[in-house]
């Protein structure tokens, strides 16, 4: 007689499928546990065989490191079990606490990888907040118009692992969820003419999602924004919508002014006006919803829906004029504004991880902005019209940009290339004192091909961007090539000081609106004018970057100087007399930038004392007139946290700009803040005041037509606000994927 036996096979799977390599199976006797009678493991795909099973009754046990154990009892086994599913479930384990002494922040050669700590992570609510909290250098944080920029008013590129994202997106990201964040100081070619790139790198959720409000309202004034975010996550895909809406709404705003006229027959005209307040409503509504697919490893896809609307429902200056050779002869001023600008958008996004370390994206973005503007200006003595001024502008505007890039890795090094097409088609219509049409197409093919690699200690990257740009008009069609290249290197004296040096070209392009062929009607003086030959500007740029980090102490110094030539700057000249502005092709513009920093921190970074400040010269030259501005700039500011009591202050003296012939004298400004976390929410306030009197100075040097004016916001001179932040996740997380490349039209195509 020959023996029967029997064989049990199956897979071993999570909760979504996804196979587990390797768990471990056994099957005991089932009355004798300490009795083994087969072993056997699962392969990658999940599978599993017992084979040549005695009859008998069994305990099949399947374990895995980081899930629950698995116990099945198989009584009176007399045949085969060919298809047995075996689902497993996360083990969720407790852990004691482990406090881990180590730096931070990991200098690489473009870019800085800073790992916040637990303390930072939970007392955070919302990306931004954690941001602030790394005090990262050259980097500005606005949170009263939700802006983070360069401190030389550079763009600063916001990514969440690896993808493109914007301010909101980034306040709805959970601190708890971070596990890495990204600066890249010296971003390579790839990311475009951006002066940083903070890059954060999620958790994502496999399945539930999370929602996040967030307020930041004045109780002083009629100022604030909120936004709320939701994202559902199920398997692959994640799908998010989100919205928000910011508001400046002033009814006391003034400005003082006085400005020299200086005409052909050597006379001089001095014009006074004084401000009367009056109002100025500002509101930003914006929208967006999307869907992303991620296989890890493998593919990512994103489509995006967004609609932003910007609104100045009514804007109204008001003023008394009156001459030095005549002060007792008052004229009364009121000028008004109405904008709208609308932007729906839509893009898709794809990206792919090939064999042997490639990499390709393509990505796709079309835009449609909408802009109504309609201006006024009335000058009356007494009861009888001087001056009446009329302006209705209704522009409209379409572009399409298309992307792609390739990268490939080797042993030694990294190669990266890729080419994006921009195509605008803009048509305006200007109605009123003057009347104009103007359509305008532009073609823009931008590739680029950059080399990186590391000798030792020596980094170094070099690269070439090609452009061709093609303007069409009514007046004409001219078009430019342009080949800016790029080197950088870095020298890592050891794991806490590096040195770096990055030498670049690139160029600016004038916008439609500039170039547009039309003329606006300002005051009874002033006319503001396109200039359809207004011609590219090439900029030379060297930074010198020395960084030095050690323990609870970290400091930066860097040096840049910037050339650029044939910049493209305002200008005012006489011309059948009327003062005439315009923007032109300059000589030169030549700018230093000297930037500091340094950081200490204490009791786990519960104690932060931070203070960052430079010094900044620029020079704008051109053929009949040379300005130079010389300014020092600076922050200093300090935080302590006490369990879930938070306290911190700020003092800040921001850089001023030389830009043409305007001088822009900008704030100074100090603040206190008081923030208290319980669970997931966050309440706080902040004290504001303004260490002058008038919130911005514009000085213009021009000669035909000079001016001194000021700004006056009295409700937002010392201001009251309050905080309210609340994020809620749920259910499991893992990997998330990311795209590489972002693409947005944001000019409006009109003279403004």
């Amino acid at each position: 007689m020959q023996a029967q036996t029997s064989v049990i096979k199956g897979t071993v799977a999570d909760i979504h499928q996804k196979p587990i390599f390797p768990a471990n199976i056994l099957l005991y006797d089932l009355n004798d546990s300490t009795q083994i009678i087969k072993t056997a493991s699962t392969d990658i795909n999940g599978r599993f065989v017992l084979s040549q099973i005695p009859v008998g009754n069994y305990k099949l046990s399947v374990s895995c490191i980081g899930y629950d154990r698995i116990q099945i009892h198989i009584e009176n086994l007399l045949q085969n079990i060919n298809s047995l599913q075996i689902v497993m479930l996360e083990k969720a384990i407790e852990l004691d606490e482990v406090t881990v002494m180590a730096d931070n922040i990991i200098h690489k050669f473009d870019r800085q990888i800073i790992f916040p700590n637990e303390f930072e992570k939970n007392n955070s609510i919302g990306g931004v907040e954690l941001i602030e909290k790394m005090n990262l250098n050259r980097i500005v944080i606005n949170r009263e118009n939700n802006t983070i920029k360069g401190l030389l008013d550079g763009i600063v590129q916001l990514r969440i692992n690896g993808a493109p994202a914007d301010f909101a997106n980034v306040q709805a990201i959970d601190p708890k969820l971070v596990t890495r964040i990204e600066y890249h100081d010296m971003p390579s070619m790839r990311y475009g003419e951006v002066e940083a790139v903070i890059d954060m790198y999620v958790k994502r959720r496999e399945s539930g999602g999370s929602t996040s409000l967030f307020t930041y309202n004045s109780v002083t004034s009629e100022v604030g924004n909120e936004s709320v975010n939701i994202k559902l996550n199920h398997l692959k895909s994640e799908f998010n919508l989100e919205g928000g809406h910011s508001y400046t709404h002033f009814k006391k705003n003034y400005s003082t002014n006085k400005s020299v006229f200086n005409f052909e027959d050597g006379t001089a005209l001095t014009r006074y006006a004084d401000g009367i307040p009056s109002k100025y409503y500002e509101d930003m509504y914006n929208a967006r919803m999307s869907y992303s697919y991620y296989d890890p490893d493998n593919i990512l896809f994103v489509a995006k829906l967004s609609y932003i609307f910007f609104d100045i429902p009514i804007s109204i200056g008001k003023s008394h004029l009156y001459t030095d050779k005549q002060p007792e002869i008052l004229i009364n001023k009121i000028d008004s504004t109405i904008y709208h600008d609308k932007k729906p958008s839509f893009s898709l996004y794809f990206q792919k991880n090939l064999r042997d370390k490639q990499f390709v994206a393509f990505d796709i973005v079309g835009t449609y902005l909408n802009v109504k503007s309609i201006d006024s200006y009335h000058e009356t003595q007494e009861t009888i019209a001087v001056t009446d001024i009329y302006s209705d502008v209704n522009g409209e505007k379409y572009s399409v940009i298309a992307e792609g890039i390739y990268e490939k890795r080797f042993d030694k090094g990294k190669i990266s290339a890729g080419l994006k097409q921009n195509l605008s088609f803009s048509d305006n219509e200007y109605r009123g004192s003057l009347i104009y049409d103007s359509k305008m197409n532009q073609y823009l093919t931008n590739g680029y091909l950059e080399w990186s690699a590391k000798i030792n200690r020596v980094n170094y990257a070099i690269g070439i961007r090609g452009t061709f740009i093609q303007m069409r008009q009514e007046t004409g069609n001219d078009s430019y090539v342009r080949f800016n290249p790029s080197l950088k290197l870095g020298y890592m004296f050891s794991g806490n000081a590096q040195i770096r040096y990055q030498s670049k070209m690139s160029i600016g392009i004038p916008s439609l609106g500039q170039l547009s062929n039309v003329e606006q009607v300002e005051d009874s003086y002033h006319i503001r004018r396109g200039n359809p030959n207004l011609k590219p500007a090439s900029s030379y740029s060297n930074l010198l970057t020395f960084t030095f980090d050690k323990g609870n102490f970290s400091s930066s110094l860097d040096v840049n100087d910037i050339y650029v030539a044939r910049p493209m700057l305002r200008n005012t000249f006489r011309e059948d007399g009327k003062f005439i502005t315009q923007m032109q092709n300059a000589k030169n513009a030549h700018s230093v930038y000297v930037l500091g920093s340094v950081r200490w921190s204490a009791f786990n970074r519960r104690l932060s004392v931070y203070a960052r400040g430079g010094y900044r010269y620029n020079k704008n030259t051109a053929d009949d007139y040379s300005h130079s501005l010389n300014c020092w700039y600076g922050t200093f500011g300090a935080s302590g946290t006490y369990k879930d009591l938070t306290l911190s202050g700020e003092v800040r003296k921001e850089a001023d700009l030389l830009s043409g012939e305007r001088i822009t004298y900008r704030g100074q400004s100090a603040q206190l803040g008081i923030d208290y976390k319980w669970k997931d929410i966050k309440v706080g306030g902040t004290m504001g005041w303004d260490l002058r009197s008038f919130a911005n100075r514009i000085l213009n040097l021009n000669r035909y037509a000079s001016s001194d004016s000021r700004i006056y916001m009295p409700e937002g001179q010392t201001y009251l606000r309050l905080k309210v932040s609340w994020n809620f996740s749920f259910g499991r997380k893992h990997s998330s994927g990311y795209k590489r490349i972002e693409n947005s039209d944001e000019g409006s195509g009109i003279l403004l």
